[in-house]
């Protein structure tokens, strides 16, 4: 009759940890978190493009918005865009609605 020898349960290894990558700042200004490879928290890249073409409506040499401008891809430049010429229409709009009153 042979005996068998008492096995011993191997250690489990842990791996070792893996940095996390740091987070940064929303591109929008909000402070919020973000993943490194992302810019902006869902949605905020709308919200940054409709806050700089609201400056730029009100004041087109704000060299903030225009820096701001510079620095988004085509699409949100083009939404920035819209926004300002939005915005403009619509205090035109008010202007004249408020000298036919008068």
């Amino acid at each position: 009759m042979t005996t068998s020898k008492p096995t011993r349960a191997k250690a489990a290894r842990t791996p070792a940890p893996t940095p996390e990558p740091e987070a940064r700042a929303c591109g929008c200004g909000c402070g919020a978190a973000v993943s490194p490879r992302a810019s902006f928290r869902p949605g905020h890249d709308a919200r940054h493009a409709g806050a700089t073409g609201r400056a730029l409506a009100a004041n087109p040499k704000d060299k903030a918005a225009l820096a701001a401008l510079a620095g988004m891809s085509e699409a949100l430049q083009a939404k920035a865009e819209r926004v300002r010429a939005n915005a403009e229409a619509k205090a035109q709009r008010a202007k004249a609605e408020a000298e036919s009153a008068a």
